[in-house]
């Protein structure tokens, strides 16, 4: 802190300036900027969950594949938040939104899992053992281009 004393006509006037004021708000910001991140953090671990549990799930996605077939629940309300092409299939009278399910055959299941998760948590892990992953690299980004 900082004080400085000027006597003026008889009269003392002191100016002071409060540097703690500035450190506080510096410190406030700091930790609001914390908080956000760990909310942030919460939110992404939250729609994992979400995601992985099919909690209130009210879309079925099912992936033919040479195995089968293999099922995925997931949610309409954060697909079309998340995708312009998959809020439009949702909005008009397309059988994907009349019976609840979405078909995939041309996208393994794999990739579609890995784009279901870049669509709810905003990322997804490339690192990842598998014995054809140039392939599943060419999905993902054929999904990519077809729904976000």
């Amino acid at each position: 802190m900082e004080v400085y004393r000027v006597l003026v006509d008889g009269s003392l006037t002191l100016y002071i300036r409060i540097e703690q004021l500035e450190r506080s708000v510096q410190s406030v910001q700091s930790t609001v900027a914390s908080k956000g991140i760990e909310a942030e953090k919460r939110v992404i671990r939250d729609l994992k969950t979400l995601l992985e549990s099919g909690i209130e799930a009210d879309l079925e996605i099912k992936v033919k594949g040479v195995g089968g077939v293999k099922l995925f629940k997931a949610h309409r309300c954060i697909l079309a938040a998340r995708s312009a092409v998959l809020q439009r299939m949702f909005a008009t009278e397309m059988m994907e939104r009349i019976t609840g399910e979405l078909v995939v055959d041309d996208i393994g299941s794999d990739a579609v899992q890995m784009i279901l998760e870049y669509i709810y948590c905003g990322s997804v892990d490339l690192d990842i053992e598998t014995d054809s992953k140039e392939k599943l690299i060419m999905e993902l980004i054929y999904a990519a281009d077809k729904v976000i």
